[in-house]
């Protein structure tokens, strides 16, 4: 995907409209970051493989761009990755963006908008469940229940599944 400058800054407005920092400010992507966002939410690409270095922000460029998908695209999305550690840390960086924007956590199934803050602590870590239909579903290969996992995200119709260090999955599953 060709990224233009015009390209970055409108990933630029449009993640800082509704994405904040650790320090309560709108989210600024580096350029880099933008091109991960857009590559993620390109319907036209089947197959994305993320290859950045330690600390470039891919976990968190990811979370923001899932989060997106699902709440304002209606996208189901279950995310699989090689341990419970590495699909928790993930799930993190999404929990840690829901309270960003009322846009975000108004439509979330069973959560009342004065229960914002406390769904950064008590949420579910493994799925997180939009009226209007997207969602987030977090497993792992290495789980003891991977058949009834594998068969949970599978039967749910997931649009976009997303492998997390997908080169460290060793199930053929």
């Amino acid at each position: 995907m060709n990224i233009t400058k015009k390209k970055i800054k409108a990933t630029q407005a449009l993640v800082s409209r509704y994405f904040k920092n650790s320090d309560g400010e709108p989210y600024l992507m580096t350029p880099g970051e933008c091109e991960i966002f857009l590559n993620i939410l390109d319907q036209d690409i089947k197959w994305l493989w993320l290859s950045a270095p330690t600390r470039y922000g891919k976990s968190e460029t990811l979370a923001i761009a899932i989060l997106f998908l699902a709440f304002a695209e209606h996208i189901k999305i279950p995310i699989v990755a090689g341990s419970a550690d590495k699909a928790r840390k993930i799930m993190a960086y999404v929990v840690t963006h829901i309270g960003d924007h009322p846009d975000i956590y108004k439509s979330l199934v069973n959560v009342k908008l004065t229960e914002i803050e406390k769904l950064k602590v008590t949420i579910s870590k493994d799925l997180l469940r939009w009226s209007d239909g997207g969602w987030i579903l977090v497993t792992s290969v290495d789980s003891r229940q991977i058949s009834k996992e594998g068969e949970g995200a599978v039967g749910e119709g997931g649009d976009v599944v997303v492998l997390e260090e997908a080169g460290l999955i060793k199930r053929p599953e």
